[in-house]
């Protein structure tokens, strides 16, 4: 099951930033609770400080940031044998080049390096 999420998180556009801001706020409440900082929440006033809730509000931080970074991964760029032209993994089908129809492959495959004992 995971797997079937996994791809289809690579069919839509993934919005990294809004999931780090929302990280980034669990993590300065998270990192107020441990330092003993009170909380304005709006419709329960003010939040004692407690380290049971900053270790989860941390928690909470960090698992989101696991979780776009696992899955909104950057995809792969993959370039034409034939035409020289560079496409995004998502836009092409089944890697064939959507203007030559030509055979695609792995940017990093493409400039490697060959061995030296070739």
């Amino acid at each position: 099951m995971l797997g079937y999420e996994r791809n289809y998180m690579k069919k839509i556009k993934c919005i990294k930033t809004g999931w780090y801001i929302l990280s980034s706020v669990f993590l300065i409440f998270g990192i107020m609770h441990l330092l003993g900082i009170p909380i304005w929440k709006k419709f329960e006033g003010w939040q004692e400080p407690n380290t049971v809730t900053g270790i989860i509000y941390l928690t909470i931080a960090f698992g989101i940031y696991k979780a776009v970074n696992y899955f909104c991964k950057t995809p792969a760029t993959l370039k034409c044998i034939s035409c020289k032209k560079v496409f995004n993994e998502l836009l092409t089908k089944d890697n064939k080049c959507p203007d030559c129809k030509g055979k695609l492959i792995d940017v990093n495959e493409y400039y490697k390096e060959p061995s030296k004992n070739q």
